[in-house]
Formats: C-alpha cells, sequence, structure tokens
C-alpha cells in the first residue's frame, strides 16, 4: 500500500539559495486540482527580449525524516511517494517605447517670457522664397538666459543644446521639422576660409560648399581623426544625424542688414533661405576696385549631399538661430522679446539691447565670438561672413579671419529621449531606435 509523501518532509535548493522545506515557500493558488495538489512559488522574476535563464532545483528528504520522523510515525514516510511538477506561467507587459525627442519638444508648454520653448511664426516673411507650406508651419525655439535644452550627445554629458524645432527641406523635396543641436563649447578658433593672397586679396572666399571650415567639420571633426581623434563624433552620434537635410546658403542683398528695414531675425531668417549668392561684387557696373572680389568659385544657395561629396551635414548656427534664441526682458517693454526682434541684430551689443536681448540669450554666452554659416553680399568684396561678436551683436568679418567654431547638426526624425528632462543636471538622453 503507498500513500502520498507529505511536502513537511522535503527540502529544496533552489539557484544560490540557502535550502529550506518545501511548505515555507509562498503557497500557489494557480493550482490545476485544488483539492489534492500543494503548490509553492519557488521564483518570480522578468526576462527582457532575447533574454534567457538558467535555473537549478535540487529536491531531497529532509535530514529529519531519517531519525525522529521515522521512530516516530513510519507510516508517513515509508511505502509513500512523491510526485512534482514545474510549472512556468507566464505573462507578458507592454513596455512603452521611449517618446521621439520632436514629441517631447512639441509636448512641453509654449513660454511667453523667460526661459523656455516659444513658438515661431513666419507672418513676416515672404513666400517667394519659402513658399506657403514653409510660412504656414510654425517652428519652436528654446530661448531665454538658460532654458532646459541640454542633451547628452556623442558621449558629451549635457556638452550639447537644442536650438528648436525648424523647418527643413529634405532630398526627397518635403517641409519637415527637425531637431538642431549645436555643441555647448568651441571646438577651436578656425578660419572660416582661407585663400591665396592672388585670390580675394588672401580673405577667403564666402562660399560654404567649398570652405575650409566645411572640410574641417566634416572631415577630420566628423571622423574622429586628426586633431579630433578624442573629441570628434562617434559612430553612434554619426547614426544620428540626418544627411538629408538641405541646407540654405543664402545671402542679403544690400546694406540695410544694419538697421531696422533689413537687420531684423525676421530678414535674416528670410534672406538666408534665398536665392542671393555672397558675391554680388562680381556684378556691381560702378568701376570699383575688384581685389577682393576676383574668385572664380560658383555660388550655390543650398548644400547637400546631392550638391557636395564631402557632406556629412555638419554645419553652423544661422545669424537668426541666434537671434531667435532671445527671451528678452519682461519687465521692459522695449527690450522684453518682441522689442528685441524688432531691433537690428547689428545694434544688439551696446546699451540697453546687449543688458536685455543679448544677457537673454543663452547662445551668447558661448565664449568667444562665433562664425555663422551665412556670407555677406558686399559690393567690394566676396569675401565677407556673418558671425556674432564678443558683445552679442551681429557683424561681419573677412572668411580668413580666427573665430569660434560651434558645430550644427540636425537629428533624423526618429531619435528617441531615453533620459531625462533637458535641465544641465538632466539632460536629455538620446537613443536610436
Amino acid at each position: 500500500e503507498s500513500s502520498t509523501l507529505d511536502s513537511d518532509f522535503l527540502r529544496i535548493k533552489y539557484n544560490d539559495d540557502l535550502s529550506d522545506l518545501l511548505p515555507n515557500y509562498p503557497e500557489s493558488a494557480n493550482l490545476i486540482e485544488k483539492d489534492t495538489n500543494e503548490g509553492y512559488i519557488l521564483d518570480t522574476g522578468y526576462l527582457g527580449p532575447e533574454e534567457s535563464k538558467i535555473n537549478h532545483l535540487r529536491i531531497w528528504l529532509d535530514e529529519e525524516v531519517t531519525t525522529e520522523t521515522l521512530n516516530e510515525d513510519q507510516s508517513k514516510v515509508q511505502n509513500s511517494s512523491w510526485a512534482g511538477v514545474i510549472t512556468l506561467r507566464a505573462s507578458y507587459t507592454t513596455v512603452a517605447s521611449p517618446p521621439s525627442l520632436i514629441d517631447t519638444i512639441l509636448a512641453l508648454s509654449k513660454a511667453t517670457e523667460g526661459n523656455g520653448l516659444y513658438e515661431v511664426d513666419h507672418n513676416n516673411v515672404s513666400e517667394t522664397e519659402l513658399g506657403s507650406e514653409w510660412k504656414e508651419t510654425p517652428e519652436y525655439r528654446y530661448a531665454g538666459s538658460d532654458p532646459d535644452n541640454y542633451v547628452t550627445f556623442n558621449g558629451e554629458v549635457a556638452g550639447w543644446r537644442i536650438i528648436g524645432l525648424v523647418n527643413v527641406k529634405t532630398s526627397r523635396g518635403k517641409i519637415e521639422q527637425r531637431v538642431k543641436l549645436i555643441r555647448k563649447d568651441s571646438i577651436g578658433d578656425y578660419s572660416w576660409d582661407t585663400s591665396t593672397n592672388e585670390i580675394n586679396g588672401g580673405h577667403g572666399i564666402n562660399e560654404w560648399s567649398q570652405a575650409s571650415l566645411k572640410k574641417l567639420l566634416n572631415g577630420d571633426y566628423y571622423n574622429s581623426q586628426g586633431a579630433f581623434e578624442s573629441t570628434g563624433l562617434k559612430e553612434e552620434a554619426r547614426s544620428m544625424i540626418d544627411e538629408t537635410i538641405i541646407w540654405n546658403t543664402g545671402s542679403n542683398t544690400d546694406n540695410s542688414w544694419t538697421n531696422e528695414t533689413g537687420g531684423l531675425v525676421a530678414h535674416f531668417y528670410e534672406f538666408e533661405r534665398s536665392s542671393n549668392t555672397g558675391d554680388i561684387c562680381k556684378n556691381e557696373t560702378v568701376e570699383t576696385d575688384k581685389t577682393d572680389c576676383n574668385d572664380s568659385i560658383d555660388r550655390t544657395t543650398v548644400w547637400s549631399k546631392a550638391s557636395d561629396s564631402g557632406y556629412h551635414g555638419v554645419g553652423l548656427m544661422y545669424p537668426s538661430d541666434y537671434g531667435y534664441a532671445t527671451s528678452g526682458n519682461s519687465a521692459s517693454e522695449g527690450t522684453n522679446r518682441a522689442g528685441c526682434l524688432a531691433q537690428a541684430m547689428f545694434t544688439w551689443g551696446s546699451d540697453s539691447w546687449q543688458t536685455d536681448c543679448v544677457g537673454n540669450n543663452w547662445l551668447k554666452p558661448l565664449e568667444n565670438w562665433a562664425w555663422t554659416l551665412t556670407p555677406i553680399a558686399f559690393s567690394s568684396s566676396a569675401a565677407y561672413v556673418f558671425f556674432r561678436d564678443l558683445n552679442g551683436a551681429v557683424h561681419m568679418s573677412n572668411a580668413s579671419g580666427w573665430g569660434g567654431v560651434f558645430p550644427v547638426v540636425y537629428l533624423q526624425s526618429d531619435v528617441l529621449v531615453s533620459n531625462g528632462v533637458g535641465s544641465k543636471e538632466e539632460p536629455f538622453v538620446l537613443s536610436i531606435p
């Protein structure tokens, strides 16, 4: 005659746990025949995608069975049997995917003063160059003295900042929105371009597609070579850059950029995206000295992979990127954000404009003066480029001058935010799907 062995006599060892009697484990309510079976939970846990786990289970008669228990009541052990079933019960939990950086930005509350994300419309921009779709799609720009737009990118913790969610044209011909990043610190002082003394008086050529700085950023810096072996872009960062973007390299038409008739942030935004080139001096009918206007380089107003085999999508900020980054002084009607945007950036470097428009602009604290991507059309030179000077004004310099270089990239639309809130202490941490 046989009976079922009492579970009190069974000792088990599960993986690296200390051995214990089976009834000391939590009971399970998930039994097929609850009246005749016992069930105990040995372990619970979570397995991630493609993850596996090996478990080790030993079962034996407890040592107390062979001494006291046998002598007291042999019927509980002798001629008894025990059968066990190891059951794996599985359920799944849907884990939400990290949000995209674009969706994260769009979900933020929009600011009207101080640090924050501002909506920018283009109601004052002509449709001639951009078209109605571009004009009617609002952009979002971070503005203020220190907004929460910090990003960990290229392994540099809080080392990059978000300019905004901006409108771009891709190689597919579509108007789309992309996140635009700028490196917080300069990679060094470099000339925008150089040339021999016989070409433009040795002052360089203001055509980005052939500029020496373009070659540096999309060559050694992009590939982490030469002087940028440790500070250049790494593989993961390169994989996040959208190389389908068509960058605009248009220019102004006259010297009105120094005053309110042509030098407002909105004016810069428009002519940056225009078909104007930076070599109008070649078309001057008035006899002038052509020493600084004798290069033979064809000008373009777009820069893309289709037009440049050395393109990898690493550029510089536009003057308007700098301009839209101001929040102004909300306590001053004349120099609040609206007031600053109604004042030529050429004059921002002095008086209350410097205190309020520049002092509340997170792109000004970048050390040094900073190059922009945009050439200047000048009546007697094809070598001038816009830059942001030490006082915070937008000014012009020969391309051969030395200035701070702050790399700028557009990110692919599917880049995700895996962690962070955008503050300097908790920057957005990016990942790719």
